[in-house]
């Protein structure tokens, strides 16, 4: 989310109330926070309820403003409720969500079940919590009911920046709780422009696409470009658009062969934001933005239609583990960098399909630098943004925590996303080469309804290695048919086998 910029505070009281229950106390932040999370099977916001206001400031004529929370308690909770709040709207300081890239808050202070009030240090990353003594910090309980104060000196924006996230028995207020709520209105997620199910999605990074599916290398190459031709969307990996790479000449005719045969298929090619492959947590070749632009217009020139921007979050070496070069030394990835390169292939009038696990890295303003992946613009189709694993991950059914984590990951990208025109799509994956959809599990399906539910522009189902490894090489599930998306149709309306 947005850092805060150099203005006064505003005197303002934030009035928080939040609906919970009471409940045995906790014995400490690490033990509040370790008990809750991976463990809960519970959804988000099940018996939780916030609502913010804000009123004049009590306290002295001239002085900081303070964070006034009510929290109203009603019986059937195990645990009472913890408050983490950010007090600078900065996710470089304070602690992420479960030591997670994704936050789109850095939590600087905690008060826990007993309403203890710590303060975060350290690093992003690591748990440290400090207890702090704070003049005009109050703790008010009585039945059913208890106020907390934070005093204004504690608070490092005005309190209509700062953000809160309440927790209790694996129930967390908001839903999407990674960046919590704030007083200021969220913007209003709609996409109810979109009708049906999302368009398919490709994505294939082996070095021989023509042996998808049946065909096989003595086929012509009209085989494979008629199984890709079936998909809205396909990304091809890297490399393919090097003129001395073994498989070039044969992916520039099967590139051919797809728009020839499926000219509104989009068609996007994969470059690192980083640089080549790893090698022993190396990176032998780190990318300028100039080589970024060259692989780009290579790929423009064997006619795809947008680039694939992999490995696209922000990277700090004070705060990240960041890719090294030959000589050890981190590499920074900057928000300035990130602007710099998608700048650059957008002057090749081609969009960008993003990449990246922390969705406010990529979609939300930067130390008040906007995204730089934009709607469609002077010719330009619109760019994208893929959010991995949303419901199947290598197989494994997405649930508890794991799948609370997810819907705020996709809340927060349609909120960050819609208002911009920047399209969303998701892909589920499988470790064996995935199914048709027509044979496969539940799984494709109800990916497929949570993405149709979402709006989502694009939704593909493939195998975890997306055809990189020998075992899933020729590994490339059909796209829904309109038979086979009557079968998700139950399921969208919550009925057995759902």
């Amino acid at each position: 989310m947005r850092t805060v910029g150099r203005r006064s505070r505003r005197h303002i009281v934030a009035a928080v109330t939040v609906m919970l229950a009471a409940g045995a106390a906790c014995s400490g932040p690490r033990d509040a926070w370790r008990s809750s999370g991976h463990g809960s099977a519970g959804r988000p916001e099940g018996r939780l309820a916030v609502s913010l206001a804000s009123v004049t400031a009590l306290g002295p004529a001239g002085g900081p403003a303070a964070l006034s929370m009510t929290v109203l308690t009603a019986s059937g909770r195990s645990r009472p409720a913890q408050v983490f709040i950010d007090s600078d709207n900065d996710r470089d300081t304070g602690m992420w969500t479960f030591q997670s890239p994704l936050s789109g808050s850095g939590w600087d202070l905690l008060v826990d079940g007993e309403g203890r009030l710590y303060r975060h240090v350290g690093p992003a990353d690591a748990w440290d919590w400090e207890p702090v003594k704070a003049t005009g910090f109050r703790r008010t309980v009585a039945p059913g009911r208890m106020e907390l104060s934070i005093p204004g000196a504690l608070l490092k924006a005005p309190p209509e920046d700062v953000r809160v996230a309440a927790e209790s028995d694996g129930d967390w207020y908001p839903a999407a709780f990674l960046p919590g709520m704030s007083l200021r209105p969220e913007a209003v997620v709609s996409r109810t422009g979109r009708s049906g199910p999302p368009a398919s999605l490709a994505i294939f990074y082996g070095h021989s696409p023509w042996l998808v599916r049946d065909c096989r290398v003595t086929d012509p190459v009209a085989c494979p470009a008629r199984a890709f031709a079936e998909f809205a969307h396909v990304v091809l990996g890297s490399g393919l658009e090097e003129p001395d790479h073994p498989s070039h000449a044969r992916a520039r005719t099967l590139i051919r062969e797809i728009r020839a045969l499926a000219p509104s298929t989009e068609l996007w090619g994969y470059v690192s934001l980083v640089g080549g492959p790893a090698n022993g947590g190396v990176r032998p070749v780190l990318y300028t933005v100039a080589s970024i632009r060259d692989r780009a217009a290579a790929w423009k020139e064997m006619g795809m239609t947008g680039v694939f921007l992999d490995e696209a979050d922000l990277c700090r070496p004070a705060r990240d583990e960041c890719a090294k070069d030959a000589a050890g030394a981190e590499f920074e990835v900057s928000r300035a960098r990130q602007a710099a390169v998608i700048g650059a292939i957008h002057e090749l009038g081609m969009p960008v399909f993003a990449n990246g696990f922390a969705v406010p890295e990529l979609l939300g303003p930067v130390d008040d630098v906007p995204s730089p992946l934009t709607g469609a613009r002077e010719g330009r189709r619109a760019d994208m943004y893929l959010l991995e694993n949303l419901t199947v991950s290598a197989g494994r059914r997405v649930a508890g925590f794991d799948a609370q984590v997810g819907h705020a990951r996709l809340q927060l990208a349609l909120r960050l996303a819609t208002p911009a025109g920047v399209r969303v799509a998701a892909v589920d994956t499988v470790r064996e080469p995935a199914p048709d959809l027509a044979s496969a599990p539940a799984f494709y399906r109800d990916g497929l309804v949570e993405a149709t539910r979402a709006g989502l522009d694009a939704y593909g189902f493939t195998n975890s290695s997306y055809s990189s490894e020998p075992a899933t090489a020729t590994s490339l599930p059909a796209p829904p048919t309109a038979p086979a998306l009557e079968l998700a149709q139950p399921c969208a309306q919550g009925a057995p086998p759902c």
